[in-house]
C-alpha cells in the first residue's frame, strides 16, 4: 500500500478482526502531498487460521451489516 500512497489508520475493530473501521489517507508517492481521504471498513473472513476473503466498503454500516455485526459487536481496547 506504500506504492500507492495509501495510509490506513485503525479507529474501531469490531468481533475480533472481523471488521476494522480505519480512515485513510492518500498521498502523492514524489510529494508526500494529500490527494484524498476517506473512511473506510475493511471485512476479513478468517478460516482455519488464514484470510480467505477480504472486502472495503466505504460504509461502516454496511460492512457491519454484511458480516452479521453491530455496533454492539466493537471489541474495546484491553477486551
Amino acid at each position: 500500500m506504500g506504492r500507492a500512497g495509501l495510509t490506513l489508520e485503525t479507529r474501531q475493530v469490531f468481533a475480533r478482526d472481523q471488521v476494522v473501521a480505519q480512515h485513510g489517507v492518500w498521498r502523492a508517492v514524489d510529494t508526500g502531498a494529500v490527494n484524498g481521504e476517506a473512511n473506510l471498513a475493511s471485512q476479513f473472513r478468517v478460516e482455519d487460521g488464514r484470510v480467505v476473503q477480504f472486502t472495503r466498503d466505504d460504509d461502516l454500516a454496511i460492512a457491519l451489516k454484511e458480516a452479521g455485526l453491530t455496533d454492539a459487536d466493537e471489541v474495546r481496547s484491553g477486551e
